[in-house]
């Protein structure tokens, strides 16, 4: 057998942040992970096809992870991004705040 390999990620933390859309609104949904972890993914969860994503990305620190979403029904939607967070450090390579 080879040497132990690195420690993988250990636990995962998933967020999630909801905010209310009025109809034709276009705007972002931002969930960020808690202190001292990084996003390892993310993505979004809509309960309507009227709801169009047009971006859907971890942001510049890799913090948080943030989708850009227009509204395209007649009533309010509620859409919420997720976050995949872990021990971790930020992309600049200090730690997490």
């Amino acid at each position: 057998t080879g040497p132990t390999g690195a420690t993988g990620p250990g636990s995962v933390t998933r967020v999630f942040q909801q905010t209310e859309f009025v109809p034709d609104q276009t705007d972002f949904v931002v969930a960020q992970c808690p202190a001292g972890l990084v996003a390892s993914g993310g993505g979004f969860i809509f309960d309507d096809g009227a709801m169009q994503v047009l971006a859907s990305y971890p942001d510049q620190n890799g913090t948080a992870w943030a989708i850009y979403v227009h509204n395209g029904a007649g009533i309010n939607r509620f859409p919420r991004a997720y976050v995949l967070c872990v021990q971790g450090d930020a992309i600049d390579g200090t730690p997490a705040p």
